[in-house]
């Protein structure tokens, strides 16, 4: 965990831009020159942890088994062949390209091939892209190796393809993600050992990017190029000689370059302000205000804004701007009016339903009245073979015995006719209706028993006249 600290100090603080001025993404702006050179040095520096140092010998007079060759950008058809000669004498090689579309032959005792695709590879979900970029895959799928010990990923930055034909499958130790226009795995890294009669080593990448420039800050960038360095130098290697483009890289030296850490990132800074406690962050921010008062910040940044901003400009702005308000306006007072009509509505309509509500009372009180007439009609028809409207003294002149029980059917009937020509419509409620349909019952059972008692009296007269005959 030291050594890691201590590797990925050495990265972040040394390496800002790239080994060579090419592009991260589409819109990374080229390198200058002093950007250049911290990102080489940074690299070396990364060597020189691994107990490396750098050689200025020429290829074919490097020592195989105590060097590492590494091999950098363009690949061409010489170099591929020092590159072939040097690892059948038993050297360790890192390669790393992604421009070159020549294929990569060891003719060895394990019939190693290895070959550099131009193809770029794209990745295909935003998971897997970093910085949003999707001409920088992140890779996360490795095979068990010493050189991705505590490595979780790997930032690209367009990247090609490598291709291992001949070499056994367990060669390939890295696939990228995903990737459009691709349906099957595509491999990133591939690592080779005992190759040729002296046992060498050789570590093929398909990004040179990973190893220089910003990138090698980026994610495990930084461990997997240290454990590919002590992995290539296997414990009996202490030289190291690197080839850029096809040039030998001339030895440099770490105090001759200035070396600017970078800033924290966005992230760096949000999770340092939430592990502050309250009172610290009070703080914090109190003298953020001072700064930004005392300096006068903010009317610096809003006068230099403007300035930058041309007449045409500041006078399209202002256009839309109005333009923008006179459309809110309209638009405000449309949901205005609608909402003023659907109140009106709101207010009409209850009005209305309350008309129709109070007619709805009236009709069904009117009916309940009649319903009482109908009542009175039908028993004044049984009674007296007459209708309610033509007997005005309605229950006077109805043959009624004077047993108590007549007395109170004609006591019952004279309140009920009276109640129904002097009491309005309202009166008559569902249940004072209910009760004179119940007394109208009454009623009739009166008379149905009266009109049945008559009749068996007449039948007995007419039986005992019979027998006096």
């Amino acid at each position: 965990m030291k050594l890691r600290r201590m590797i990925c100090g050495l990265a972040v603080m040394s390496i800002a831009m790239m080994l060579v001025p090419p592009t991260i993404g589409i819109a990374q702006e080229r390198l200058t020159e002093s950007q250049w050179r911290r990102g080489i040095h940074g690299f070396m520096m990364i060597c020189n942890a691994a107990g490396l140092t750098q050689s200025m010998s020429r290829l074919e007079q490097l020592p195989p088994n105590e060097s590492v060759l590494i091999c950098l950008g363009d690949l061409n058809q010489e170099l591929i062949g020092e590159v072939d000669d040097f690892l059948e004498r038993g050297g360790a090689v890192l390669v790393a390209s992604d421009q070159q579309d020549t294929f990569f032959r060891s003719i060895v005792r394990l019939q190693t091939g290895i070959g550099f695709s131009s193809n770029s590879a794209r990745a295909r979900y935003g998971r897997d892209m970093y910085g949003g970029m999707p001409e920088c895959p992140v890779v996360r799928d490795f095979r068990r190796h010493a050189v991705f010990r505590g490595v979780r990923s790997l930032a690209t930055n367009r990247p090609g393809i490598l291709h291992v034909t001949t070499a056994p499958r367990s060669a390939t130790i890295a696939f990228f993600p995903p990737l459009q226009n691709s349906t099957h795995a595509n491999s990133l890294v591939a690592a080779v050992e005992d190759v040729g009669r002296a046992n060498g080593r050789l570590i093929a990448v398909a990004d040179h990017s990973i190893f220089t420039n910003q990138m090698i800050a980026c994610k495990d960038n930084d461990l997997f190029a240290y454990q590919s360095l002590l992995w290539l130098k296997n414990e009996s290697r202490t030289n190291v000689l690197v080839i850029v483009d096809g040039e030998v890289l001339p030895p440099l030296d770490p105090g001759n370059v200035e070396v600017l850490p970078p800033p924290p990132s966005a992230e760096e800074v949000v999770e340092a302000l939430k592990s502050l406690p309250p009172s610290a962050l009070r703080e914090f921010g109190n003298s953020v205000a001072t700064v930004i008062e005392d300096q006068n910040m903010a009317n610096e940044f809003i006068h230099d804004s403007l300035d930058k901003v041309s007449d045409v400009e500041m006078n399209r702005f202002l256009i839309f701007l109005f333009f923008g308000l006179i459309c809110l306006a309209c638009i405000v007072a449309f949901a205005w009016q609608k909402s003023l009509m659907r109140q009106t509505a709101s207010i009409i309509a209850a009005q209305r339903k309350q008309r129709e509500l109070k007619n709805r009372k009236s009709q069904q009180m009117n009916e309940r009245q009649w319903a009482a007439g109908i009542i009175l009609d039908s028993i004044c028809i049984e009674a007296a073979d007459r209708r309610f409207n033509d007997w005005p003294g309605f229950p006077i002149g109805l043959n009624l015995d004077g047993d108590a029980e007549s007395r109170s059917i004609f006591r019952s009937m004279t309140r009920a006719s009276n109640l129904f020509k002097s009491k309005p419509a309202s009166y008559w409620t569902r249940q004072r209706l209910q009760e004179l349909e119940q007394e109208m019952f009454a009623w009739r059972e009166f008379f149905h028993r009266r009109d049945s008692g008559q009749e068996e009296k007449n039948g007995d007269d007419w039986v005992l006249a019979s027998n006096d005959e």
